[in-house]
């Protein structure tokens, strides 16, 4: 089954990364449910997916795009993705940034990837060095960086339709 390249199959949740990356994910992905906020974590991502599976708007394939704010429970990924039930396909995208934190975020996601078949690795840490125009702070992409990580999360959503 050929993906969409459209974007109709993501539901992307993040955090201001997202926020500013949207322009570029949209330009990408035009038909993509973009739910970024400005601070949200992962401990809130339970109950955002659970809502939006209870109004029948979760997509099949979901991106999650949190861990700049804070460092989390490896419990709180996993209830997280377990609140999608049973047939959804996850996309976890490391965080990137010089803060604390991040390590230890981006080392979860990439353990929950491993045991996990439903999920890959959206290492948006790894393509840092390609980004042009990050922000002050050298977290935020600015609109290249944006389109850069609008394609790793465009590819990686797509190779669920080519294993």
């Amino acid at each position: 089954m050929p993906a969409p390249n459209d974007g109709r199959d993501l539901t992307v949740i993040g955090d201001s990364v997202t926020v500013a990356a949207a322009p570029a994910l949209y330009d990408l992905l035009p038909q993509a449910d973009i739910r970024a906020r400005v601070g949200m974590q992962m401990w809130s991502l339970e109950k955002r997916i659970r809502d939006l599976r209870r109004a029948g708007t979760l997509r099949p394939v979901v991106v999650i795009a949190l861990g700049t704010n804070g460092d989390f429970a490896a419990h709180q990924l996993a209830d997280a993705i377990g609140a999608a039930g049973p047939g959804h396909r996850f996309v976890l995208v490391t965080a990137s940034g010089p803060r604390s934190w991040i390590g230890p975020a981006n080392a979860k996601l990439r353990h929950y990837v491993r045991t996990h078949e439903n999920a890959r690795i959206a290492d948006w840490a790894a393509l840092r060095s390609r980004v042009p125009d990050f922000a002050g702070d050298r977290i935020h992409p600015g609109p290249r960086g944006g389109a850069v990580l609008a394609r790793l999360v465009s590819r990686t959503a797509a190779s669920f339709y080519t294993s």
